[in-house]
């Protein structure tokens, strides 16, 4: 029995050999998921924190998705009223096309007024040259009258005394 004994306590001290390395496993594996449940609890309270960042994330893509459409609004607004503005300017660009063209044919008219003006008044120092020459013939034969009367008279006055 001796060697059935020694052979018990070696398979005793190899048993005990194999209790005290799996108990040491199961420790290191105690030891490795209490690091994992670290982590992970470290990395759920990351994921916490990144879904509320999410959620404020998407509120405040919210605001600037209503900002964005107001500000569409006032673009759609403001387009609005420069395309007006552009009717309206296109309209008053073709009445000063139209002013432009009746201004052109008044200047028109006033040039060809000026030419006749200046005829007339080349006319009228024609008239003046005219009554002036003619004034002075008149003079002239005034004085020629005035001796024809001069001796009508003095021939008659003659005349009544020679009688």
């Amino acid at each position: 029995m001796t060697t059935h004994n020694k052979h018990t306590d070696g398979l005793a001290s190899d048993d005990a050999a194999m209790k005290q390395e799996v108990i040491s496993k199961i420790d290191d594996s105690n030891r490795s998921l209490t690091m994992m449940r670290s982590v992970v609890f470290g990395l759920e309270a990351e994921i916490q924190e990144i879904k509320s960042q999410g959620k404020n994330t998407h509120k405040q893509l919210g605001n600037v998705n209503v900002r964005l459409n107001g500000l569409d609004t006032q673009l759609d607004r403001i387009s609005t009223r420069l395309n007006s503005t552009d009717t309206r300017l296109n309209r008053l660009d073709g009445h000063l096309s139209r002013m432009d063209t009746r201004l052109y044919s008044v200047d028109t008219h006033l040039h060809s007024l000026d030419a006749l003006v200046e005829q007339q008044e080349r006319d009228n120092k024609g008239i003046k040259n005219y009554f002036c020459s003619l004034e002075q013939r008149c003079d002239g034969l005034e004085k020629k009258l005035d001796l024809i009367l001069e001796l009508l008279t003095s021939g008659e006055i003659a005349k009544q005394h020679g009688e």
